[in-house]
C-alpha cells in the first residue's frame, strides 16, 4: 500500500488540502470583515479590511490597498507552493510509472 497507492495519491492529498487551507483563510477574512470571526482586538485580515474601509472616506487608501495586496500575495504564494510539492510529489512527473 505505501509503495504503489500512496505515492499515486499523495499529491491529489496535498492539493486538496491547499485547497482547504486556502478557502479556510478566505473564510476567515470575509467573517473578520463582517464582524462574525475573530475578536476587533485581534489582528486579522479582515478586521484590517473593515477599518480601512472606514478610513477610506478619509482619504487614506492605502490602508485597503495594503491588505488586499498583502492578502492576494499570500494566497497566491501559498497556491504556488502546493503546485510545486505537487509537482516534486507526482510520480508521473518523475518517471517513476
Amino acid at each position: 500500500m505505501f509503495r504503489h497507492i500512496l505515492p499515486n495519491v499523495s499529491h491529489v492529498i496535498l492539493v486538496r488540502m491547499s485547497l482547504l487551507a486556502v478557502g479556510f483563510i478566505k473564510a476567515e477574512v470575509i467573517l473578520s470583515y463582517l464582524g462574525l470571526g475573530v475578536r476587533v482586538d485581534q489582528v486579522s485580515w479582515g478586521t484590517m479590511l473593515a477599518e480601512a474601509q472606514s478610513e477610506l472616506i478619509l482619504g487614506h487608501w492605502w490602508q485597503l490597498v495594503a491588505a488586499t495586496l498583502f492578502m492576494a500575495v499570500f494566497v497566491t504564494a501559498f497556491s504556488l507552493m502546493a503546485d510545486a510539492w505537487r509537482d516534486a510529489l507526482d510520480p508521473k512527473l518523475r518517471g517513476l510509472e
